[in-house]
C-alpha cells in the first residue's frame, strides 16, 4: 500500500514541478509553448468576451473527470510541425473534453475570427468508453472551427449539438472511441479518417448534414442514421467504406441520399435501411464486394407498412451503380429486399444497373449546396477534382477552377512519396492515398482509392 500511495505521490510531484497550474475563471492570455506543460487543476472558464490562446507546440494536462468550458473565445491552432496537445494528467479513465455553448463566438470564416481548434492531438481517456456524454469537442448552438486534429479514445470525438447554425468538421483523424462524430445540428463532415470505432464512426440524428470524401473502416458499423423528430436531410456522398463489421450506412430515415461512396470488405451489408421511408436516391455507388448483402431493406427493421388498397409496390431505384463485374442475376441476388418478400409493399427496382467502370464524377456525386456552408479552403479542397477517383489505376488527372495546382505528392499508406510537377499524375500506389495539393492559395489534401 505505502508502495503504491508513493508512486502516486512522484507522478503529482512530477507533473507540479515541471508544470504551470491553471485553472478556474481565466481572463484573457495566451498559453505558450515556453511555460508548457500546463496543468488544469480545476475546471476552466473562458467567459463571454475573453478570448484565450494556445500556442504551437503547447502541451495540456487534465486532471480526470474536469473540462474547459468556451463561453468566450479558444484559439488553439498548431501547426504540422508543432502540434498542441490534450492529455489526461495521469493514469484515470478520462478527462471531460472542451465544451463550447451559445454564447461562444463561432468562426468567421470571411474574417478568420472567432474559436478555432486546429492542429491539436486529444487523447480523452481509455479507449471505448460506453457512453454519448463524455466528448473530447462538445460543441453546443455554436459553429467553432474544427480541423486538421488527432482524437483518440474516450467516449465520443466530437459532438454537435446545433441547429440554429452550420459547421464544418474537416481533416480530422478520430479513433477508438464509442462514437466517432454525433450529430445532431447542420454539419458538413468532410475529408475526415475515423476508424477503429466500437459503435458509429458518424451518428446522426436530426439536420442538414453533408458527410463528404471521408474514410470509415474498422469499426462496429460506418454511419448510424436516426431521423427522429425534425426536418432532416443527409447527404452520403464520396465516402470509402472498408473492414466495417456491421453494415456500413444504418438506418431508417426519409430524407438520405447514398450517392457515389465506395465499398469494400465489409462484413455486413454495405447498406442496410429500414422499410418506413424511402431513401431519394441510391446512384453511382462503387460496390467492390459484398458479404451479406450490397443493399439490404427492411433488414433487422421492424416493418409494418400499410398502403392504400390498390396501392401495388412503393418503389425504390437504384440507380447506375458499379458492381464490379456481377451479372444481372448476381446483381439481384446481392440485394436483399427482406428476403424477396413483396408482402412488405416495397418493391426495389433496379435502373441502369451496371457501369463498365468505376463511378465517380457524374453529376449527383457532388454535394451542391454543401460548398455554401463550407468555410474558404475547405471550398477549395472541394474544388479540386481528381478523375478518375476511384481509380483502378493508370494517370489521374486533377482540376480545379479556384486556383492554379503547382505540384502534387501522393503518400499511401506506408508514408511513401510519389511527387509531380502540374496537373496528371501516374502512381505505382494502391489502397488510400492523399495527395498533397501545392496550389497558388495553399496546400490542400484529398483522398484517393486507387483499387
Amino acid at each position: 500500500m505505502k508502495k503504491y500511495l508513493l508512486f502516486a505521490l512522484i507522478v503529482c510531484a512530477a507533473i507540479k514541478a515541471g508544470a504551470t497550474d491553471i485553472g478556474g475563471i481565466l481572463g484573457n492570455m495566451t498559453l505558450t509553448k515556453a511555460n508548457s506543460p500546463y496543468h488544469i487543476t480545476k475546471n476552466i472558464l473562458i467567459p463571454s468576451g475573453v478570448k484565450v490562446v494556445i500556442d504551437p507546440g503547447v502541451e495540456v494536462l487534465v486532471d480526470p473527470n474536469l473540462f474547459i468550458q468556451v463561453n468566450g473565445t479558444l484559439r488553439a491552432i498548431g501547426t504540422i510541425e508543432d502540434s498542441i496537445y490534450f492529455k489526461i494528467s495521469q493514469n484515470a479513465p478520462y478527462w471531460n473534453g472542451i465544451k463550447f455553448s451559445g454564447t461562444s463566438e463561432s468562426y468567421d470564416p470571411k474574417s478568420g475570427e472567432g474559436s478555432v481548434i486546429s492542429f491539436a492531438s486529444f487523447k480523452i481517456g481509455e479507449f471505448w468508453l460506453h457512453s454519448d456524454d463524455i466528448a473530447a469537442i462538445d460543441i453546443v448552438d455554436c459553429s467553432p472551427k474544427i480541423s486538421n486534429n488527432t482524437i483518440a479514445g474516450g467516449a465520443v470525438g466530437i459532438k454537435i449539438n446545433a441547429l440554429s447554425l452550420y459547421s464544418t468538421i474537416s481533416n480530422n483523424r478520430i479513433y477508438g472511441g464509442f462514437i466517432g462524430i454525433g450529430v445532431e445540428g447542420n454539419v458538413t463532415i468532410v475529408e475526415n479518417e475515423i476508424f477503429a470505432i466500437f459503435h458509429a464512426p458518424i451518428s446522426i440524428s436530426v439536420g442538414d448534414v453533408y458527410v463528404v470524401n471521408n474514410e470509415i473502416h474498422n469499426s462496429g458499423y460506418g454511419i448510424v442514421l436516426n431521423d427522429e423528430y425534425y426536418p432532416s436531410s443527409f447527404n452520403i456522398i464520396g465516402n470509402f467504406f472498408h473492414d466495417n463489421y456491421n453494415a456500413s450506412v444504418y438506418g431508417d430515415t426519409k430524407n438520405i441520399a447514398i450517392n457515389c461512396n465506395t465499398f469494400k470488405d465489409n462484413n455486413g451489408p454495405n447498406i442496410s435501411l429500414g422499410c418506413t421511408y424511402i431513401p431519394k436516391s441510391i446512384k453511382g455507388n462503387n460496390f467492390l464486394n459484398y458479404t451479406k448483402a450490397n443493399v439490404a431493406i427492411g433488414d433487422a427493421f421492424n416493418c409494418y407498412i400499410t398502403l392504400p388498397e390498390g396501392t401495388f409496390f412503393l418503389p425504390l431505384e437504384i440507380e447506375n451503380n458499379y458492381w464490379n463485374g456481377l451479372s444481372e442475376n448476381e446483381i439481384e441476388k446481392s440485394i436483399l429486399d427482406f428476403e424477396d418478400d413483396f408482402s412488405k409493399k416495397i418493391k426495389v427496382v433496379v435502373v441502369s444497373t451496371s457501369s463498365d467502370s468505376l463511378l465517380y464524377d457524374s453529376a449527383y456525386c457532388f454535394a451542391g449546396t454543401v460548398t455554401s456552408v463550407m468555410q474558404p479552403n475547405d471550398k477549395i479542397t472541394n474544388s479540386i477534382n481528381v478523375f478518375p477517383n476511384p481509380s483502378v489505376g493508370g494517370v489521374l488527372t486533377f482540376t480545379t477552377d479556384d486556383c492554379t495546382i503547382e505540384e502534387i505528392t501522393l503518400v499511401n499508406a506506408l508514408n511513401q512519396q510519389e511527387v509531380t510537377k502540374g496537373t496528371k499524375v501516374e502512381s505505382t500506389f494502391k489502397g488510400l492515398v492523399t495527395a498533397i495539393v501545392k496550389t497558388n492559395k495553399g496546400i490542400f489534401n484529398k483522398k484517393i482509392i486507387i483499387y
